[in-house]
Formats: C-alpha cells, sequence, structure tokens
C-alpha cells in the first residue's frame, strides 16, 4: 500500500474517533450529566465489584493515575462513589461504589449503546465484522506503542540518574 493511503486511512481514523467521542460525550452529558471518563469510572467499579483502588482503576480505563484522583473527589461530592482506606494497604484507598453510582450507571448504560446504534447505523454488518479485527490491531499496536515509550522514559530517567551518581562520585 502505497505511503499516501496509509495517512489518508490513518487521518480518516483519528478524525472519526474524535467525531465519535464528541458525540458520545455530548450525548452522555445531555442525558445523564456524566462524562465519558465518569461513566467508564462507573462501569469498572460495576464489573469489579463495586471497590478497585485509583491504580486499578487508571489501568482499567487507560487514564492516568493522577486524573483518576481528581476524578474520584469530584465523583465523591457527587456521592457516586465513597472513598476508605485499603485494608490490604495503608498507603492507599479503596474506592466505592455508592448506591447512587451503581443506580446512574444502570440508567447511563443505555447511552453508550445509543450513540453505537447512531454511528453505526448505515454499515452494513459485513462491514462491520472487518472493522473489528484492524480496529482491535490498531489498539493494541497503539498500546504497544505506549508500553515502549514508557519503557523508554524510566531508561532515559535511569541513565540520567546513574550519570548524576557518576558525576558525584568523580
Amino acid at each position: 500500500m502505497p505511503p499516501i493511503y496509509k495517512d489518508i486511512a490513518f487521518i480518516s481514523f483519528v478524525q472519526t474517533a474524535r467525531a465519535v467521542t464528541k458525540y458520545y460525550d455530548a450525548h452522555l452529558y445531555r442525558r445523564m450529566k456524566l462524562s465519558i471518563v465518569k461513566l467508564a469510572v462507573l462501569t469498572v467499579l460495576d464489573h469489579n465489584g463495586g471497590a478497585m483502588t485509583p491504580s486499578e482503576i487508571a489501568r482499567e480505563t487507560y487514564t492516568e493515575r493522577n486524573n483518576i484522583t481528581t476524578l474520584v473527589r469530584r465523583m465523591s461530592k457527587e456521592k457516586l462513589v465513597r472513598t476508605e482506606p485499603n485494608a490490604g494497604d495503608k498507603r492507599s484507598i479503596k474506592v466505592i461504589l455508592t448506591d447512587l453510582g451503581r443506580e446512574t450507571f444502570q440508567k447511563a448504560r443505555i447511552v453508550p449503546r445509543e450513540v453505537r446504534d447512531h454511528v453505526l447505523s448505515s454499515i452494513a454488518r459485513e462491514d462491520l465484522a472487518a472493522m473489528t479485527l484492524p480496529m482491535t490491531i490498531m489498539r493494541q499496536n497503539a498500546l504497544s506503542g505506549l508500553a515502549q515509550m514508557a519503557r523508554g522514559a524510566g531508561r532515559k530517567a535511569g541513565n540520567r540518574q546513574h550519570a548524576r551518581v557518576a558525576a558525584a562520585k568523580s
């Protein structure tokens, strides 16, 4: 495939992802006064027994840990979640889904289906099936790239630290 086709396909994918995300976020907010990431937190909590650490939530939702901490504070004020000390690790907390959070999740879970049905309404079943594997591969490749970047950042930080230690010794 000539590079121009890769460019066109990639630009189309990025524009589509942005448009769908924007529509999803707007529809979810209009219907439930929730953001996508709040619904993601409610979803992972519900699917994991109603209690998780912020680090577990961050990993499950592909969100930075510090963003989850801020979000949990907001969601606590809204009474969607509450926090308590983690019995297994006194340095961390558990985020607990409240009854209001569970009720909100149950009401909101229809919204992604509404968005999905609207966005995919004019795509044939065969085309949807054909899209699934390439999209899965793209997601895996992106996550692999992020992991490689994180490992590289760790090595660079380690190299800088090693250089500082060596300079301090001389």
